[in-house]
């Protein structure tokens, strides 16, 4: 969605939960709350891509983990490289977290998987294969 002309949104975010020294950084608040269930770490939502790509974290935090989104267009895996791209240029400790891989899926997020299916950890994966959607 463009914003008006001469307007910038950019470094906020929808806070679900209180920020501690570990934060973690969704692109959508359903994948913010499937992984805040999921782990019990403090989650926040950015809103969208461009919004998670430009998200300042507060100053308490010192490592942040981004849950990033895998759609086709590979959007979400940017923003959230870019992110930790910058962040660690600040000196914070910072790592991506992407969902497994789904044939034929035009996007997937942490919160198409039901808790138990979920491994403890998420590995880094390759990029999202053409498709249909979780």
């Amino acid at each position: 969605m463009p914003y008006p002309e001469g307007c910038k949104l950019a470094g906020c975010a929808i806070r679900l939960a209180e920020a501690r020294s570990e934060l973690g950084i969704a692109e959508g608040i359903e994948t913010a709350l499937a992984v805040q269930m999921m782990t019990g770490t403090p989650i926040w939502a950015a809103g969208s891509a461009t919004l998670l790509e430009t998200f300042d974290p507060p100053t308490p935090i010192e490592k942040l983990t981004i849950w990033a989104d895998r759609d086709q267009s590979g959007r979400g895996e940017k923003a959230a490289q870019r992110l930790k791209e910058r962040l660690a240029r600040r000196g914070l400790a910072v790592e991506v977290r992407l969902p497994p891989i789904v044939s034929n899926a035009k996007k997937v997020s942490i919160n198409c998987f039901p808790m138990r299916a979920m491994p403890p950890e998420i590995p880094p994966s390759p990029p999202l294969r053409k498709g249909g959607s979780c």
